[in-house]
Parts: structure tokens; sequence; C-alpha cells
């Protein structure tokens, strides 16, 4: 599957609109078009008595300019005089014109509350949204929202749709051009609303490259949507992007930075996404070892590497478990939280390496909860520790 992705915040506004009407012609829309704009400011300076009776001498084709003008209000003109002349001439052409040039300034607040009053009176309008798989009541929650896109997403998430496959052919279903503004925002936006099939389709160089550019209600709703839609099994391959994600977006899953991401999202979502990204640090700690293919099968509150020691210290609920790094290794130690914060957490944060093994092993008797070397079946002997004593519990797949 191929993607082409237009950023949102990197679109230039197009200098030329040009709409399509089959039966009309082709009404055309130029910021540096001279006599638009004359015919747009003397419009839009007419006096309230004036207004009806000039927009019954207006032509089609100036109907159709001032119908295509109106979301993009170039000139700063006061609209309220040209949505009377709408209002007074409306028709579906017009309405056409108007929904088709609004995907190119569809962040134009006063002309989306604007189509929101004509949802309520104007025939035609309503016909066209009807038309293209809307209601009334749904159109009106689209330009009320936050965004406009987003909610596009939301929808399309919430759809099923019989014939239609492609992001190209579904928002043709609602009467988005897919050269607009709109649709280029949306399909930018894909990967926040897209089902697993999307995600496994497309290269992860690819992937990591658009939620870069995701602001941070973007990037929020990406992560809600790649977790809730993926296995755990299938966001493991996801190494970059985990990587990306812990470092620059959600901090670690016991820090404010994360708490606050991740404030009013279902508690499911962050466990698993919790879940997912100390699977990615234990497989990058232990480097695929025999230790990785173990501790990965657990939850953990957080996970911490310490490179003045080499070491890595695994939170859990009420204790941590400490692992030595590199190919010497060395046994694993269990500490009651209490005493490891107060006691023993200095010594991973100042010690080498081997400085430190000395010290755990040397203080074990007074310290240590447990302590078990990486020797015969040792998985067994940990899993019944972690198991027995309730520390932790395992991670379903």
């Amino acid at each position: 599957m191929e993607f082409s992705f237009v950023p949102k915040r990197l679109i230039k506004e197009k200098e030329d609109i040009v709409l399509i009407h089959d039966n009309v012609g082709t009404p055309q829309i130029s910021r540096e078009d001279d006599s638009l704009r004359e015919l747009i400011e003397r419009l839009a300076g007419l006096e309230l008595y004036q207004v009806r009776k000039t927009a019954n001498t207006l032509t089609e084709k100036e109907c159709g300019l001032v119908a295509a003008y109106i979301p993009t209000n170039y000139y700063s003109v006061d609209l309220s005089n040209l949505f009377k002349i709408f209002q007074y001439r409306t028709n579906s052409r017009m309405c056409d014109i108007l929904y088709s040039s609004w995907q190119d300034s569809y962040e134009n607040k006063e002309c989306n509350d604007f189509m929101k009053d004509l949802l309520v009176t104007d025939e035609p309008f309503i016909m066209l949204i009807r038309k293209n798989s809307l209601t009334e009541g749904l159109f009106t929650d689209f330009l009320s929202s936050e965004s406009i896109p987003i909610r596009f997403g939301e929808e399309l998430k919430s759809r099923v749709f019989k014939t239609a496959k492609t992001l190209k052919e579904k928002m043709a279903l609602f009467g988005i051009r897919d050269d607009s503004m709109l649709f280029h925002t949306i399909q930018f936006l894909f990967f926040t609303f897209c089902d697993r099939e999307d995600y496994l389709a497309v290269d992860q160089t690819v992937l990591l490259d658009v939620i870069r550019k995701y602001n941070n209600v973007e990037i929020k709703k990406f992560v809600i949507n790649f977790v809730s839609k993926l296995s755990l099994t299938d966001l493991e391959k996801y190494e970059s992007i985990a990587n990306y994600l812990n470092v620059n977006v959600t901090g670690d899953p016991n820090s404010n930075r994360f708490s606050s991401f991740f404030a009013g999202i279902k508690q499911d979502v962050v466990t698993k996404y919790t879940d997912w990204i100390n699977i990615y640090k234990v497989n990058k700690y232990f480097g695929y070892d025999e230790r990785s293919m173990f501790w990965k099968q657990y939850r953990f509150i957080n996970i911490k590497p310490y490179r003045q020691s080499n070491s890595v210290v695994m939170e859990m609920k009420d204790y941590y478990a400490t692992e030595f790094l590199g190919d010497a290794m060395g046994p694993i130690y269990f500490y009651k939280k209490d005493v490891f914060d107060n006691s023993i957490r200095r010594w991973f944060e100042r010690e080498d390496n081997h400085e430190l093994r000395s010290t755990l092993y040397n203080t074990r008797d007074k310290y240590a909860s447990y302590r078990k070397a990486h020797q015969g079946y040792w998985q067994r002997e940990i899993h019944n520790i972690l198991i027995s004593n309730r520390m932790t519990e395992r991670i379903k797949y």
C-alpha cells in the first residue's frame, strides 16, 4: 500500500481555486483577480436595503463566484452581505460550489457557522449534505469540532463501507475532493484512525516520518489507535516507533510527563502501551539473549538502565529486580522498594560494574530479599519468586 502525505502545516494555501459544475461551466476565483475583488468588495459594501435587490440582478456566474469566495474570504471583507446573497439565490449549484470550496478553507469559523445555519433552513444545502452520506446533525458536529479532519477520521473508523476500500473512495462518498486541502490533511492523519492491516502494510520508516510531524492532539490520537489496533506481538516489531514515543513524546511510565500525556485515556490502553515500551527496553538492554526472552513476559511499572554501573533495574509494585548487563552478567537481586530507594540506588548511580557487583554481594544478607545466579533452569525459580510473592504478573501476548 502506498501513501502520499501532505502535512497540514506544510500545505501552502492555494492561490487559485477551480470549481467545476457539469451544467454551468467553471467558476474560477483567484486572489489576484481584480474583477473578483471589485465584485466582492462592492457586494460587501452594500447597504442592507440594497442587498436583496442586488442579489436578484447577479448572473449565475457571479452567484457561483460568491459561493466559491465565502469560505476563503481572501480580502477579509465583512461576509454578512455575501451570506444574505447566498441565501437569497440558493440552489443546488451554489451549494455544490460552497461545499467544494469549503474543503480548501475548512478552518474558517465564520463560514462554518454560516453552514451550520444553512443546515437548519436551507433545503438545497440539506439535500446536498444528505446526498453525501451525511446528516444535518453529523455535519454540524463536524463543523463544531476542534479538528474537522480528525472528526472525519473518527467517523471513518465507525463506519462499515460495503464497496469503498481506499481512503479516496471512502472520502468520495462524503463528496470530498481528493485534491482538496481537507482530503490531504485527512490523508496525513490517516494513521490516527486506520486499521491494523494499514499499519502492517506501511514501512516503519515512513510511519515514523509521518508521526514526527503530528501535533500534540494528533500524536495522542495516533498512540491510542496504534496501541488499540495492534497486538503486543505486532507492537514489539516497532522498535523505532517505541523509542521515538518514549524519548520524545510520553517519557517513562512513572514520570509526570507520562501522566500528563495519558490523562483521560482508558487504563487498558495505558497498560498495553507501558507493556510495549518495557518489552522494547528489555530487548534493547539485554540484546535479545535468554534474559530478554524471560523478562519481557512480565509486567513492570518501569525499566531503567544505569550507565555508570552497566546495570538495569525493573520496577514492580513493591519490589525491584536488578540485573547486570554485559557479557560477564551476574546474579539477579530482588529488593523491597523502600530498601532499594533508601539504601541501594545510590550504588547503582555511582559505582562501576565491578564495584557494584562486589557491594551487592557483600550486603546481600542485609538488604536483598532474594538472590539468584543464572545457572541451571533459573527461569523456573525466578518465575516462582515473582508469582508466589505477587510481585508482578505475566503479560498476555
